[in-house]
């Protein structure tokens, strides 16, 4: 947790944290070092690789993990981008709030992104989590949407799922 308090000054960490990785301990292991290169931010661009193969792992934990902390990196968005957006038809529901994240986090350059988040805001989809969980993921699509571009929150967007009720700002 002191990744927490050095953020970027932690840098110097990052290739022993990419071996760390690369030894694939545990799915608990590969989350703390994952949460780690998140908060150590931009300066984590080395580990981008290993993220993005992570963003398939069987362990939908790692998953999400991986596809957050590629957000706070906000690095490579050729890669990151077309890969988050996969990950927003992932089968986990935090692995979806995760992407919606962090494409936000890669604002303008996410552009591509504009229609599969506004699918996620607009469509009933099957969730097999709470009702909260669901709507967690369709907001954080929607802060994604307007990190991205503020046109592309459509009004009628803003109304509860399966309801009619709107949402005020």
């Amino acid at each position: 947790r002191a990744f927490i308090a050095l953020g970027d000054m932690a840098r110097g960490a990052v290739p022993a944290l990419v071996r760390m990785y690369d030894e694939d301990l545990s799915a608990n292991s590969l989350g703390a070092i994952e949460d780690a290169l998140a908060w150590i931010g931009p300066a984590s661009k080395p580990a981008i690789s290993v993220l993005l193969r992570a963003a398939t792992n069987s362990d939908s934990h790692v998953r999400a993990n991986a596809l957050w902390a590629l957000g706070e990196i906000r690095a490579e968005p050729e890669l990151c981008v077309p890969a988050l957006v996969h990950a927003l038809g992932d089968s986990d529901e935090w692995a979806q709030l995760s992407a919606a994240h962090a494409l936000g986090m890669f604002g303008t350059e996410a552009q591509s992104a504009i229609p599969s988040l506004r699918e996620l805001t607009n469509s009933p989809r099957v969730f097999n989590s709470p009702r909260m969980t669901r709507l967690q993921v369709m907001f954080e699509a929607e802060n994604a949407l307007r990190k991205i571009d503020s046109g592309a929150v459509s009004p009628s967007s803003k109304t509860f799922p399966e309801s009619a009720i709107p949402v005020t700002d």
